[in-house]
């Protein structure tokens, strides 16, 4: 509710969309995977017990799956290769 309260109804909506896609993405990727499952069970336990969003380790744990996931797009986009960078039709 804390961050309803603050953000409002729009705020929440997009910090939602946000983190879940961002999960989402990180999840299909292999080296992302476990840092993707400890930010959703971080989201779950802050849901449930304190909704601070100012812990650092919810934002080490965001960047983490921003670096990790994107990993794979990136090394995609310098080789060329549509497989990697996720452009491929399988």
């Amino acid at each position: 509710m804390t961050l309803l309260s603050t953000t409002g109804v729009t705020g929440t909506v997009l910090f939602l969309a946000a983190v879940l896609g961002l999960v989402w993405r990180s999840a299909r990727t292999a080296t992302a995977a476990p840092a993707a499952a400890g930010l959703f069970g971080l989201l779950v336990a802050k849901t449930v017990s304190a909704p601070d969003l100012s812990t650092p380790l919810l934002w080490v744990l965001l960047g983490t799956c921003v670096q990790l996931g994107g990993a794979r797009e990136r090394l995609g986009a310098m080789t060329g290769d549509p497989q990697k960078c996720g452009m491929s039709d399988k």
